[in-house]
């Protein structure tokens, strides 16, 4: 067996960076653009073709999210020749570290910790403001990744960028997914909704490397180019039903109610000229996840790319799937999604910690009366970064418990605080390995080790 001789945590590590390499966005965005003649076409994360445009020195290039630069680097191999302008909205982690540059790309640094600021707000301004000079002729291409939303912020008149900020942190505390997130920031915003889009006198062509369960382009960053089928109504009945719209700052909660009284202009709900692709997905890396397992010699399948849910419930979800193995040997089980952690205490952590501490607390139990039986499971978001820490995530086995214990900690204590970096920071298990420079949500790798008859 190739994976044999190897430490299941080692093989875990090494399926979660098979699953991130597989979507590095300037590989991505080079099998995604292809150009003949005077024509690009662009297909899609299958191969298939989604569309073409022609190209002809007036090709004008804007891009935001975690997988920015790179997607761009990528679009320059391409169609470098063609691009008359480029703009990039980068996480602010990231400056100092880019080794492309060109004297028609600008670049922009700001959203730490994946929070909207001032920086990331002037981005959205010079991008806007380059977007409605656009002529009729021109091509206007968009390349979307993970953290969109927060690096393209431009609030609407009568919100400030605190504001905003406030207003995704208590939507998050309060549990929020992403979707519902991205619902109610669209409306607070001047280009999310399909308001960027709308504001171009040209065509309007997005690549997209989605961070959102699905792959639903109205939802991912807040669909800056894609027309937008939710309203004001369904913002002020998301805070409502998460119990966040009095935690709300006065100006968002002002500014929902007036659109709701139709005071607002409601987002776009149709554009011409605006085509979109799908490049790569969660989906892409479990793919790659399962090769790697198999190139390994190792059973390897795959769950789902729809975990979603509270942190705790798919733990449990995840811990349930090691009975469906029935084979005896070693089986690798992969799986991916977005879950989300209602916050309470005053802990450091992200949802991939919190998830791996639960499952670690159920291995924990399982192996009182499993102990013919060895699990390691590994919890990390493919951006590299789980919460507002340095580790991307945790890797525990049912071991994992008996060392806390024996250093007098108590992980139901952590769970309570939501202090799952600090639980991993004393006791080991954290995944580090720097920000990856792309975002498909979060992966799971369950290492599941049984004798042979």
């Amino acid at each position: 067996m190739a994976g044999a001789g190897e430490e299941p945590l080692d093989i875990c590590r090494r399926l979660f960076q098979a699953g991130v390499e597989a979507v590095q966005p300037i590989p991505l965005l080079q099998r995604a653009l292809k150009t003949h003649e005077n024509k690009c076409s662009v297909l899609n994360s299958d191969g298939t073709e989604s569309f073409s445009f022609d190209i002809n020195h007036n090709i004008h290039v804007v891009a935001f999210g975690k997988a920015a630069l790179g997607m761009m680097e990528g679009a320059f191999a391409v169609l470098n020749e063609h691009i008359v302008e480029a703009f990039a909205s980068c996480p602010q982690d990231l400056q100092g570290t880019a080794h492309f540059t060109s004297p028609c790309l600008h670049v922009f640094y700001g959203a730490a910790h994946n929070l909207p600021d001032e920086h990331a707000a002037e981005a959205a301004a010079t991008i806007l403001a380059a977007v409605k000079a656009l002529a009729p002729t021109d091509v206007l291409l968009v390349l979307v990744s993970g953290g969109g939303s927060a690096l393209l912020p431009l609030p609407a008149d009568g919100i400030t960028i605190a504001d905003k900020a406030a207003a995704s942190r208590a939507l998050a505390s309060h549990g929020a997914s992403i979707q519902q997130l991205n619902i109610v920031r669209k409306h607070l915003s001047k280009v999310k909704g399909g308001r960027l889009a709308a504001a171009s006198p040209c065509p309007v062509f997005t690549l997209v490397l989605s961070d959102v369960l699905g792959d639903p382009v109205d939802i991912i960053a807040s669909g800056p180019t894609v027309a937008d089928s939710s309203t004001f109504a369904d913002c002020i009945s998301i805070c409502n039903g998460l119990n966040a719209w009095s935690s709300l700052p006065e100006s968002v909660r002002a500014h929902l109610e007036r659109g709701v009284r139709g005071e607002v202009p409601e987002t776009p709900k149709s554009i011409k000229g605006a085509q979109l692709a799908i490049v790569g997905s969660n989906t892409v890396a479990l793919q790659a996840m399962v090769a790697c397992g198999t190139a390994l010699g190792i059973s390897t399948h795959m769950l789902s790319a729809h975990v979603c849910g509270p942190a705790s419930e798919a733990a449990s979800w995840l811990v349930q799937q090691i009975d469906t193995v029935t084979a005896k040997g070693d089986t690798l089980l992969v799986a991916g999604g977005e879950t989300v952690v209602q916050v309470s205490g005053h802990g450091r952590g992200g949802r991939c910690q919190h998830m791996a501490l639960v499952i670690a607390t159920l291995l924990a139990k399982r192996a009182l009366s499993s102990s013919h039986e060895h699990v390691t499971v590994l919890c990390a978001g493919s951006d590299g970064q789980d919460g507002p820490t340095s580790a991307a995530g945790a890797v525990v086995d049912a071991t994992t418990v008996a060392k806390a214990a024996v250093m007098g900690l108590d992980p139901e204590t952590f769970l309570r605080e939501c202090d799952s970096n600090t639980f991993f920071s004393r006791v080991g298990g954290l995944v580090q390995p720097g920000l990856t420079g792309t975002n498909v949500m979060d992966l799971f790798v369950l290492f599941i080790r049984r004798p042979p008859l």
